[in-house]
């Protein structure tokens, strides 16, 4: 209950608890700076509302005066945007943004809804990951509709935030270190928007390998000792890119790309330049982005992909 006339709600995002996830989500898929909140009457899906918030680092709770619109003991659906600020279309605000979804119902909302990013998405770059967000009981966590009541001790509310990142997270495993030495990796042909809310929707724009900015490479550690392979992690993220079909060396279809050294039956790897080695043609098939991949490789030709939860 807030002792103000601010309404706090806690609030807590998918995967931060390891239980929860086979992958424990860290860092920079965690991280809420900011959000923003619609809210759409829950008896005919009409806009009532928005309200966009920042999130002091270390908070766990997210707050904000009641906006006009916003009747206590009313019911509303939400529909919430986390980290938007580095989402958006080249020159357009937060605030010019949400003017554009306000009008929208809930219907409406869920399908026009798209987060935009030129950019690679790689750790620290930008630095926080868009989420899509939603209101739930705190005990089921299941969906549940938003009100608040007022009394003399502050505002009253039951339930909390929930929030998920609205990007696939990319990791790579090398167990094959003695013959292919990785030392970076970037992801090509990524989508620059995508639809939080939706499944089965995709941006229509892709970045080719040939306008893959430096920064998109992340860079793979050595192996610590002759018998270890080598990992990346929570390093490499894209919008969904719902492909029927792939083709190598399509322009449609995401894939990573390794740079490295090929060392079969030379001296040391000194001896080899390092050099893009191969491309590895991988859809992203997942609509809500609710899945982690893994590419593992078990020699110079073969891998395996893993998609857990």
């Amino acid at each position: 209950m807030s002792p103000s006339g601010a309404i706090t709600v806690d609030f807590s995002v998918d995967g931060e608890i390891a239980e929860t996830r086979a992958i424990h989500a860290s860092g920079d898929e965690v991280r809420l700076e900011s959000a923003l909140i619609f809210f759409y009457r829950n008896d005919s899906g009409e806009p009532a509302a928005y309200r966009y918030v920042t999130v002091p680092a270390g908070r766990r709770t997210i707050s904000f005066d009641p906006p006009a619109g916003l009747e206590e003991g009313n019911d509303y659906d939400i529909l919430a945007i986390g980290n938007p600020d580095n989402y958006l279309e080249s020159g357009m605000s937060v605030e010019s943004y949400a003017a554009s979804l306000a009008a929208l119902t809930y219907d409406e909302a869920k399908i026009e809804t798209m987060l935009s990013r030129t950019q690679p998405i790689v750790k620290g770059l930008p630095g926080v990951l868009p989420m899509h967000g939603q209101f739930v009981d705190a005990v089921s966590m299941k969906p549940r509709t938003f009100n608040y009541h007022k009394s003399p001790t502050g505002i009253a509310v039951e339930g909390q935030f929930y929030f998920s990142r609205a990007v696939s997270r990319v990791d790579l495993s090398n167990l094959v270190p003695k013959t292919l030495m990785i030392e970076s990796v970037k992801v090509a042909n990524y989508r620059t928007e995508g639809y939080p809310h939706m499944d089965g929707y995709r941006g229509e724009h892709v970045i080719d390998i040939n306008r893959i900015p430096d920064e998109a490479w992340a860079k793979m550690a050595s192996p610590t000792d002759e018998n270890s392979g080598q990992k990346l992690t929570a390093s490499l993220y894209c919008f969904p890119n719902i492909v029927s079909a792939s083709d190598p060396g399509d322009k449609e279809t995401i894939c990573l790309i390794i740079k490295g050294r090929y060392c079969e039956g030379c001296a040391s790897f000194r001896s080899r330049k390092s050099e893009i080695i191969c491309s590895t043609i991988w859809g992203i098939p997942n609509p809500r982005c609710l899945q982690n991949y893994e590419l593992v490789y078990n020699n110079l030709s073969t891998y395996n992909r893993i998609e857990y939860q």
